[in-house]
């Protein structure tokens, strides 16, 4: 499924029933990383190469939850979230978003919280850390 016309949404993958995933990464690896993660879970996951193309994405469809690379060309993760926020607004519900970043830094989840993120992951991605945050955020 491409949502954007220059093929910067990159598709998805599952099935209609199952949680609803938007990546927005600009690592191909990474990508490719983590819809595998998410296909073990059965998860249909939306790919997106950047924040305008996850904006995009956002704005056609739903999502349980946004995985977000903090560092991106175009749009990096805070000015996605920023956008994403700001169009929240439209809609009834919040929608969890979490940061994805190698930065390990003190101070580095205080920056992604005040950008308006939920959570946090560091890269590399580990499975069970990322199966256990997203778990966190779409558990009732």
């Amino acid at each position: 499924m491409s949502i954007d016309n220059r093929n910067q949404v990159l598709g998805y993958s599952g099935d209609e029933k199952s949680l609803r995933l938007l990546i927005v990464e600009d690592d191909t690896i990474i990508r490719m990383v983590l819809e595998n993660f998410s296909k073990q879970k059965g998860w249909k996951v939306i790919l997106a190469e950047n924040g305008k193309a996850g904006i995009d994405a956002y704005q056609a469809q739903e999502f349980d939850v946004i995985i977000m690379d903090c560092q991106m060309p175009v749009l990096d993760g805070y000015q996605t979230t920023g956008a994403i926020r700001q169009l929240e607004g439209q809609r009834s519900r919040h929608i969890p978003i979490i940061a994805m970043t190698a930065n390990t830094l003190k101070g580095d989840l205080e920056t992604c919280l005040n950008a308006g993120m939920d959570d946090y992951l560091t890269k590399p991605v580990d499975k069970n850390t990322f199966y256990s945050i997203v778990d966190k955020w779409t558990k009732s």
